[in-house]
C-alpha cells in the first residue's frame, strides 16, 4: 500500500513502512499509539475513502504477540485476531469453551489465536467476525505468516518460540 505509506509520511510519520498490500504498517515514531491510530484512521478516511479502526501495537506488544502463540509449531493455518481492548473475562471463557469443531481458539490478553485444523479459514465457524461479535470488541485478523513478516520488517527476532 504505497499510497497509504506516502500519505502517512506526508502527515508526519516519516518512518512508516508497509508490509504487502494488506494494510499492515510498521511505524517508527515517538508518538503514543493512540495518536498513531488516529493519524492512520484520518489518512485512510480523508485520503483514501476508507473508514476503519486502526489497531496499533508497540514493539514490546508485538513481541508479546509472537511469544504468546499457543499453537507454535502448528503445521496448519494459524490466525491472530488483534483486539482493540482486552475482552471481558466471562466472554473469553464462553468463547474458549465453545465447540469450534476441529479448530482451536485461545485468547491471550488482547489477542485471539485460532488454529484452523483444515487449514481453511472460510470453511470454519471460527471466523474473526464471529469472534469479535462474541467478545464485543473490534479487531483485525492476520495470518501467522503475516504476523511474522511484520515482525521481520520491524527488525524483531523471529527465531524465538512461537515465531516459526
Amino acid at each position: 500500500m504505497p499510497a497509504l505509506r506516502d500519505r502517512l509520511r506526508d502527515r508526519g510519520l516519516p518512518g512508516c513502512e508497509t508490509y504487502l498490500q494488506s494494510g499492515n504498517l510498521v511505524v517508527r515514531s515517538a508518538r503514543h499509539r493512540d495518536a498513531i491510530a488516529l493519524l492512520v484512521e484520518t489518512a485512510l478516511r480523508e485520503d483514501l475513502g476508507v473508514e476503519t479502526t486502526a489497531i496499533v501495537r508497540s514493539e514490546h506488544e508485538w513481541r508479546a504477540v509472537l511469544a504468546a502463540n499457543p499453537f507454535a509449531g502448528s503445521s496448519t493455518l494459524v490466525q491472530v485476531v488483534l483486539l482493540s481492548a482486552v475482552p471481558d473475562a466471562a466472554r473469553v471463557e464462553a468463547l474458549e469453551s465453545e465447540d469450534w469443531g476441529d479448530d482451536r481458539v485461545a485468547v491471550v490478553g488482547d489477542a485471539v489465536y485460532v488454529e484452523y485444523a483444515g487449514g481453511r479459514v472460510h470453511a470454519s465457524r471460527a471466523q474473526h467476525a464471529t469472534i469479535l461479535r462474541r467478545l464485543r470488541v473490534s479487531g483485525t485478523a492476520r495470518t501467522w505468516a503475516t504476523v511474522v513478516g511484520v515482525a521481520r520488517l520491524a527488525g524483531l527476532d523471529t527465531a524465538a518460540p512461537g515465531t516459526a
